[in-house]
């Protein structure tokens, strides 16, 4: 699985084609699951996390959806959460400063 983190109030989910670049490049070749924090950007609501289907080549649009955040594993929020507070610069550029 690969999580991409929002890092500004900027949302990643407006860079597809750039992250699936990204993706190419690093040898991500077969299909799967994406999930995106986008705590800097949503902030701690209801849509901080979504998913979207990764093909091996780019992002597949029509399956993006909002994940409730119990429906996360609790081992990939804790170490978005360390994440987060290993690098706080991240949420000075976000929503929720």
């Amino acid at each position: 699985m690969t999580v991409v983190t929002a890092t500004s109030y900027e949302n990643p989910l407006s860079s597809l084609s750039i992250i699936a670049k990204e993706m190419r490049n690093s040898r991500h070749s077969s299909k799967e699951v994406v999930i995106f924090d986008l705590l800097c950007s949503n902030g701690e609501e209801w849509n901080r996390f979504a998913s979207m289907s990764y093909n091996g080549t780019d992002f597949e649009k029509n399956t993006f959806h909002i994940i409730s955040k119990s429906e996360i594993p609790a081992d990939l929020v804790e170490t978005q959460s360390h994440f987060f507070q290993t690098h706080p610069e991240y949420l000075l550029d976000s929503i929720m400063n």
